[in-house]
Formats: structure tokens, C-alpha cells, sequence
């Protein structure tokens, strides 16, 4: 069977934990990891410091690296992946330890950033993930050049649904 690497992309309170969870409960031979984990204590309470954020990230990739030696078979990588630069390190171990890679991109999963910080849960600001959106690249494929950007709408758009779908330009 064919290894694969599942990099799950969206912003903070898209469904990427759900979404990992359903893979990984529906395939033995798997496992999955996210810079949230290296914030949990024994407890598994969660305790965000920004100074450690490159630490957790260098963890994550860690633990992704020991799951491939280990040869799962399906592992699941579940971060917000806003720029093409996050990822290629992915791509890399994909490419070291002969993975498949799948890239799946939930975005906002068709809400608004209040929406996504009610579901968030760890709590961030409808600023914060605004802030997320406006660095979101559309393509994080490191083999490819065209790299178009998400260009928010206007504020008074944001929560009108009649208008998200016309949000996304640069070709």
C-alpha cells in the first residue's frame, strides 16, 4: 500500500481537528499531529505561549518525521498552513520517506470570521483570524510558481454570504 501524507489546511475554528480525527479513526495503520498538542499539558489542557510558537511547530514536524520512520501508513498533519513556506518542510519529509502527499484545504469552511471564532477553541479574536485570511496563500504546493493570494472583502461584506464566494482573486 502507498504511504500517504495528509496536510490539512483552514483557518483557526474550520473543522481541521474533526476532520483529522474522522481520518485517523477510520484507518488503523495512522496517526496525526498538530502544533496545538505541544501546548497540552498531562492534563490535557491547553496553554498557548506565543514565545514557543516556532518550538511547537519544529515539534510537530518531529512527530511527523517518527510516525513515517515508524511507517504509518496514513498520517495527518492538521495546521492552519496559511503560506506556502509552512508546508514545505511536509513536502520535504513527504519526499525524504516516499509519501504520497494530499493536501486538503477547508479555508473557512463558508463562515464568516465571527463564525470561526465562536467555533475556534482556543479562543481567538475575529481580528486574529481575519489577520489569519489576509496571509492566506490559495496554493501551498512548493513545486508550483503561481502562488495567488486570498484578498479579503471589505468588512461590511464579511458577514453577507451573498458576497464570500466573489472574495478570491490574483489570476
Amino acid at each position: 500500500m502507498k504511504k500517504l501524507l495528509i496536510i490539512i489546511r483552514g483557518l483557526s475554528g474550520s473543522g481541521k481537528t474533526t476532520l483529522a480525527d474522522l481520518i485517523v479513526r477510520y484507518n488503523d495503520n495512522s496517526g496525526d499531529v498538530t502544533a496545538d498538542d505541544f501546548f497540552l499539558d498531562e492534563d490535557d489542557v491547553y496553554h498557548f505561549d506565543f514565545k514557543k510558537i516556532k518550538e511547537a511547530h519544529s515539534w510537530c514536524q518531529e512527530e511527523t518525521k517518527e510516525m513515517m520512520e515508524e511507517g504509518l501508513e496514513v498520517i495527518v498533519v492538521h495546521n492552519t498552513f496559511k503560506q506556502q513556506w509552512e508546508a514545505v518542510p511536509y513536502f520535504n519529509l513527504a519526499s525524504q520517506y516516499s509519501y504520497d502527499v494530499q493536501v486538503v484545504s477547508l479555508y473557512d469552511s463558508g463562515l464568516s470570521d465571527e463564525d470561526l471564532s465562536k467555533r475556534c477553541v482556543h479562543g481567538l479574536t475575529t481580528r486574529q483570524i481575519g489577520d489569519q485570511r489576509a496571509k492566506w496563500d490559495l496554493n501551498i504546493h512548493p513545486h508550483r510558481k503561481n502562488r495567488p493570494r486570498y484578498t479579503p472583502l471589505p468588512a461590511h461584506y464579511q458577514n453577507d454570504r451573498r458576497w464570500r464566494s466573489k472574495s478570491v482573486k490574483g489570476y
